[in-house]
């Protein structure tokens, strides 16, 4: 299969085939009291029919809105297909103490897909996550699923759990899980052992609170046989210790079309710790994280850790003491060709091809460039833009990337060669600059604090101070996007002003209200 969607694809395959089996039961009821009539009830009814019933079955909806859980939902112990696309339904775990929302402890050849549901406030129990649970050796397909604001008394798997078994993930959202057990790891997404298949989804907003957490606010990884990571963006997510946006300890991770942006860290690690594992990078871009002390980017340390990066960028990301972008005690190969903004720490070198080191790759902000996930784009001057290697330009199963990270209608390369990280410039992409004065009357106020931008598609912000005459000035501001442009004063008020970007604006002007 070609390198486009091969995960999505694959799991709609499975659907597609597991529809029919066997039984059909519908939920035709929001309530959680296992109440139902042959193939029809509430959720809790359907999942204990279909259990007792062998084989693979499906269960539906035919009602729309929120089914509050009393209590979590029965293990799910056979295949089973929980269609909800297009329903509606959030799964609601009301933040009671021991409510885990979906459970799946079963053994190999066991598989269960969930379509379309919402999954929030799941609160486990130790050793159960809080949102979705995965155990056994079982396959768990989770298509356009949100999972959010689940936590659990656990150590791991704030929003979902996986040990030992299968799990992919496609189109879905994991956001705002928290763990606040002290030692925690992996607030978003927690696998042990087994594989995990990601694309097409975001990570985001999910934190750990406690100092003394291991690692992984947004992703841990431990001793995975092999993770791949695709057209996926992992961001905000914060740990008040090691590894914010996603950490892989001692095992295989694979990512291609991957943003790891504007992730904090207590202490190490702030976009990506690699811990003794083999982590391989193409076209990822990693940016814009933050550490107290070393390796804001990527930390790379332990014995037999090997770091890969290819077509990838590294910039952008700040630490407390050294290390901004990476913090390296073990290996690093290049393939391709990859930015780095700030000198790597330590061992300094990565083995194999060209890496261009202290250079500005010029990027715009995390916001929506159209596409499945945000990532960043590439001002129109990048030295990234049209550099990178095609030959490097691949999937997480070694097959050519057809799409960036955006996926379809975005292509990988568009002119004749691909450029470097996440995002693939289009010849006819155009950003501008926004300008403008601020005045009092007939004469400039002086000492103005600042102007600020603000993407009212994204809600992302920049901030410039006027210069002695109030001029300002914001660059690279992408065509199509509508803005709002405030000025703020020393007790002054002044109108803000909406534009949507065609071209060059240079004309606007404030004047205080009276």
């Amino acid at each position: 299969m070609k390198g486009a969607r091969p995960l999505l694809l694959s799991m709609l395959v499975l659907c597609s085939g597991l529809k029919g089996l066997g039984a059909v039961y519908t939920v035709n009821l929001l309530t959680d009291t296992g109440s139902g009539s042959g193939n029809s009830g509430d959720l809790r009814y359907c999942i204990t029919q279909a259990n007792t019933n062998p084989g693979a079955d499906e269960i539906g909806f035919a009602v729309t809105g929120t089914i509050a859980l009393n209590s979590g939902l029965p293990n799910i112990s056979d295949s089973l297909f929980i269609n909800g696309i297009y329903s509606g339904i959030t799964v609601d775990g009301q933040n009671h103490s021991g409510t885990t929302v979906f459970r799946v402890n079963s053994g190999p050849g066991v598989t269960v897909t969930i379509i379309g549901l919402s999954v929030v406030r799941g609160n486990g129990n130790n050793p159960d996550g809080g949102g979705i649970l995965l155990r056994g050796g079982a396959s768990l397909n989770l298509i356009n699923v949100t999972v959010d604001h689940c936590t659990t008394l656990a150590e791991s798997g704030g929003g979902i759990v996986a040990s030992a078994s299968s799990l992919n993930i496609a189109g879905s959202r994991i956001t705002n899980n928290h763990l606040t057990a002290p030692g925690g790891s992996g607030a978003g997404i927690f696998v042990e052992g087994g594989t995990l298949a990601m694309r097409d989804t975001t990570v985001s907003g999910n934190s750990l609170m406690n100092s003394t957490d291991i690692g992984g606010a947004g992703i841990e990884l431990f001793s995975v046989s092999l993770a791949r990571i695709e057209n996926s963006t992992i961001n905000g997510n914060v740990n008040g210790n090691y590894g914010a946006g996603i950490r892989n300890n001692m095992g295989t991770l694979r990512m291609s079309n991957v943003t790891v942006d504007g992730n904090t860290g207590g202490v190490q690690a702030g976009g990506l710790g690699n811990i003794g594992g083999n982590a391989t990078l193409r076209n990822c871009t990693i940016s814009g994280n933050s550490v107290t002390r070393f390796g804001g980017g990527i930390y790379n340390v332990g014995n037999g850790a090997v770091l890969t990066l290819a077509n990838t960028i590294v910039a952008g990301n700040t630490s407390g003491i050294q290390a901004p972008d990476i913090f390296n005690f073990a290996t690093i190969n290049g393939l391709g060709k990859n930015i780095v903004s700030v000198q790597i720490t330590n061992s300094g070198t990565i083995n194999g091809a060209d890496t261009f080191l202290n250079v500005d790759p010029q990027m715009m902000p995390l916001t929506n460039y159209g596409g499945s996930v945000w990532t960043r784009a590439l001002a129109p001057l990048s030295p990234g833009r049209n550099i990178a290697v095609n030959a490097e330009a691949l999937d997480t199963l070694g097959q050519p990337l057809e799409t960036d990270a955006r996926g379809i209608g975005f292509p990988r390369i568009i002119e004749a060669t691909v450029d470097i990280g996440a995002f693939e410039s289009s010849a006819v992409m155009s950003a501008y600059t926004i300008s403008g004065r601020v005045l009092r009357g007939a004469r400039v106020i002086l000492g103005l604090p600042f102007v600020k931008l603000t993407d009212l598609g994204s809600g992302g912000e920049r901030v410039r101070p006027v210069n002695h005459s109030g001029h300002f000035r914001f660059p690279d501001v992408p065509s199509g996007t509508t803005v709002r442009v405030e000025a703020t004063g020393k007790g002054r008020t002044f109108l803000p002003q909406t534009v949507t970007v065609a071209g060059d604006i240079g004309n606007l002007i404030y004047i205080p209200q009276p």
